[in-house]
């Protein structure tokens, strides 16, 4: 009897290690790789926001660390390694944030949060394509997200008088 218990105990250590590395290297292949953290990478932010000068335009400005965390998704159960992987990112401007989720080449929107004395319109939530104006009196700012080799990839236009004066 004490032979069968003492069995049965190391069958039980072997097989949770087996699982926890099966689980570790799942978690490996998800997120790419192990950087001594559950969570998934983070990414630089890629902002854009006005210039100043007489024409409003938009350019980008990257800043680090914070920024859009790129997400992976676990696999669902029943799919199969090769399925897309959920990337989410984020345009910020003074106009306001906007966050995009793709899977593959389907977008959606999560959040629209308005800037200072902004409002969100949204225009189209996916799965084509992603449209958000940002509007403040005759200031208007449109974001468009499309989904790029399943990461958004976002483009914004400012129309309108974004100085404030006459």
């Amino acid at each position: 009897m004490l032979i069968g218990a003492v069995a049965w105990c190391v069958v039980v250590v072997v097989v949770a290690i087996a699982v926890w590395q099966a689980i570790g290297a799942a978690g490996e292949d998800a997120f790419g790789g192990s950087n001594g953290s559950t969570l998934p990478p983070v990414t630089g932010q890629t902002t854009t926001e006005p210039r100043n000068g007489p024409t409003p335009t938009l350019s980008p400005r990257t800043t680090s660390p914070s920024g859009p965390v790129t997400t992976a998704s676990p696999p669902s159960p029943g799919s199969s390694p090769s399925s897309a992987v959920a990337q989410t990112r984020s345009w910020t401007g003074g106009a306001g944030t906007v966050v995009v989720r793709c899977v593959g080449a389907t977008a959606s929107l999560q959040s629209a949060t308005p800037g200072d004395g902004f409002r969100v319109e949204i225009d189209k939530r996916g799965p084509e394509e992603v449209r958000v104006e940002l509007t403040r009196g005759e200031e208007e700012v449109r974001v468009d997200a499309r989904c790029v080799a399943g990461v958004p990839r976002f483009s914004a236009e400012e129309r309108g008088d974004s100085s404030g004066s006459d």
